[in-house]
């Protein structure tokens, strides 16, 4: 276990040791595009006491080598993590968006009348969609494959030429995406009453409803493992070539 303080990142806590993301989620902590807030910051205004949340991610943590298919993210070779997240992440994002998009659509026609904040969040899903098919494609078309270039002259030794802020330049403008969605997805949660059904919903509406909470709580994922293990690092190997 790492040294647990207040001053620890939140980030850094759920690298080191992937289900903790869970607890984090429990008490709306962002661990993703929220990462670099220390334990401290993050209970801010949250009616958490700093020492208490400290002694429940230590009761959570279990030990790392106990269960060996658990991904040890913080140790992955930056092209593994890159494939990792296409692969789990992205899919999983080109995947749901149709059948989240669908679900919404039906439910907002059919309760939009008395729930008209369904629309709403219809509107920003729909706008979501959008941008992250546009920003996945950009991480696999060019961040990634010049990740990937630095990684393969680091292995051969060789110290070829690389334009300056290859590497650099798309993470920033991966952030601020990053921190739009973030927000985007915030304003559906206040919008759903954190996903609370109400009591005249359907069964399309329950679907739409835990399918939407499902997406955020997988992108969390998909951002802090990009935010808060690969960026860092990629940018540390840029810096070196």
């Amino acid at each position: 276990m790492i040294a647990i303080d207040r001053k620890t990142k939140v980030g850094d806590v759920v690298s080191r040791h992937a289900p903790l993301a869970d607890l984090f989620e429990k008490h709306h902590i962002d661990f993703c595009c929220g990462g670099a807030q220390t334990i401290e910051e993050a209970c801010t205004g949250k009616n958490l006491e700093p020492d208490a949340l400290i002694e429940e991610i230590k009761a959570a943590w279990t030990n790392r080598e106990a269960d060996p298919s658990q991904p040890r993210f913080d140790e992955m070779e930056l092209d593994e993590l890159s494939d990792y997240i296409v692969e789990k992440h992205h899919s999983y994002v080109a995947e749901a968006i149709p059948l989240v998009t669908e679900y919404l659509e039906r439910t907002a026609h059919a309760h939009g009348d008395n729930h008209p904040e369904l629309h709403q969040i219809k509107a920003l899903f729909k706008a979501s969609a959008g941008q992250l098919a546009q920003h996945m494609q950009k991480e696999e078309m060019v961040l990634f494959p010049r990740v990937k270039h630095l990684i393969r002259l680091k292995k051969t030794g060789q110290r070829l030429p690389v334009q300056p802020g290859a590497v650099a330049s798309p993470i920033e403008v991966m952030m601020q995406e990053h921190a739009a969605e973030g927000e985007r997805f915030e304003e559906i949660r206040r919008l759903s009453a954190h996903y609370t059904v109400p009591a005249d919903a359907c069964s399309t509406f329950q679907a739409a409803y835990r399918k939407l909470e499902e997406f955020e709580l997988d992108l969390h994922r998909h951002i802090h493992l990009e935010n808060n293990i690969l960026f860092p690092k990629a940018l540390a190997l840029e810096k070196d070539s």
